[in-house]
């Protein structure tokens, strides 16, 4: 359904575990790998928790903020991701752009617009995802059919800007 589906692992650990930070400070830590590495690429997310300290009560608002990073570990040091793009009309006159990762490894997206000669049109700015290995990602342009056939589309995977060659569905 196009959801983040998180399920507690113990195949990665952080050490430490817990540390007490103060104001301002910073403390390096390490995740490191519990069983042998597989064949293939594996996912996780680190949640990192910031919890207020216990022993100094505070009045007002307090903030307890979660933080989610991306942690992808491979065997090899760039491995291959393959991309296939589709876009299809939908009737509200949009564009559902779906690409499916047939390679061996994550592609991050971002900054997906369409050029035409000159000009450049941003329809997604910033972070739009991930596409694991074996997976589909979709998402909802709000631009035409005619105007992404006219152009070039552009997309940023895993860092750097491409020009996929997009397949059009008939609806």
């Amino acid at each position: 359904t196009g959801k983040d589906v998180l399920t507690p692992s113990q195949a990665v650990v952080a050490s430490p575990p817990m540390v007490k930070l103060a104001a301002g400070g910073s403390q390096q830590f390490r995740v490191i790998r519990a069983q042998p590495a597989g064949a293939a690429e594996e996912a996780y997310r680190l949640v990192v928790d910031e919890l207020p300290a216990p022993d100094k009560p505070q009045k007002g608002l307090q903030f307890v903020l979660r933080y989610s990073v991306p942690l992808f570990l491979n065997q090899t040091e760039n491995p291959e991701t393959v991309l296939q793009w589709r876009a299809q009309s939908t009737p509200d006159g949009k564009v559902l752009l779906t690409a499916a990762n047939t390679g061996t490894a994550h592609a991050q997206l971002s900054n997906i617009a369409v050029e035409n000669g000159k000009s450049r049109r941003s329809l997604a700015g910033g972070l739009v995802g991930y596409v694991l290995p074996g997976k589909t990602w979709q998402y909802s342009l709000n631009t035409s059919a005619a105007a992404l056939r006219q152009g070039k589309l552009s997309v940023t995977v895993n860092g750097r800007i491409i020009q996929p060659e997009v397949q059009f569905a008939a609806r």
